[in-house]
């Protein structure tokens, strides 16, 4: 018999940061194609969503809840006096109703459009803040994922405890186990990194002339 599940990945990764991080992190895995069938491990940057896009998905983002008034027309429940003890839905007295709903209702002529205007303000606002700031923290991501794919490598010639391995057959089958199929953590690992570098040299943080040469013909820079 056939059984579908919900089966939820990288929960042990789950944590509460900051909005830049989690902007900084959605975007550059629009840089990977994880069903290459050649090299699914790569950073392709130029991928990278460009700023419009950005500002699309952190649009969405900021403005994802309606704005209702700030007086709410939702019935209470309260008890009855006497009869079945389901509780019923007695009025309750409030200022609001379903003017406040009818926008031509609630606001004079000329008036809706300055304050609409002053939120679209307000939204614009915070998008370009949140977008500097998923700018600012993109090479940190980039840092964790790059140790974070050493980490998680199996590189023949160690042992599970990252020990010189006790014989040749032991690296010999550590080269066996790494098939054709698996994933390549350290080639992973090494991309992020011409990404991180990259970074550092876009936001000034790393001089490109104290780089080496081979690697600075070789970092990935996105220009925003």
């Amino acid at each position: 018999m056939e059984t579908f599940c919900l089966i939820v990945i990288d929960f042990e990764y789950a944590a509460a940061n900051v909005p830049g991080l989690e902007f900084a992190n959605h975007f550059t895995e629009w840089t990977y194609n994880y069903h290459d069938a050649a090299s699914p491990y790569a950073c392709n940057h130029e991928r990278y969503p460009t700023p419009e896009e950005q500002r699309r998905f952190i649009k969405a983002y900021v403005d994802h809840r309606p704005q209702f008034p700030a007086a709410s027309a939702t019935p209470r429940l309260g008890p009855q006096d006497s009869g079945p003890s389901t509780p019923s839905m007695n009025p309750i007295a409030s200022g609001s109703s379903i003017v406040d709903f009818m926008l031509d209702a609630r606001v004079p002529p000329g008036g809706w459009s300055a304050a609409e205007r002053a939120r679209e303000e307000q939204s614009d606002l915070q998008v370009r803040e949140l977008m500097d700031e998923a700018h600012l923290w993109r090479p940190a991501n980039s840092a964790m994922w790059v140790a974070w794919g050493i980490v998680q490598a199996q590189v023949p010639g160690l042992d599970a405890n990252n020990e010189p391995a006790a014989s040749e057959s032991h690296a010999l089958q550590a080269e066996q186990d790494i098939g054709p199929d698996e994933f390549d953590y350290l080639r992973y690992a090494q991309d992020r990194a011409l990404f991180f570098w990259g970074d550092c040299v876009q936001l000034g943080l790393v001089n490109p002339e104290d780089l080496p040469e081979k690697l600075r013909a070789r970092i990935k820079m996105v220009d925003y």
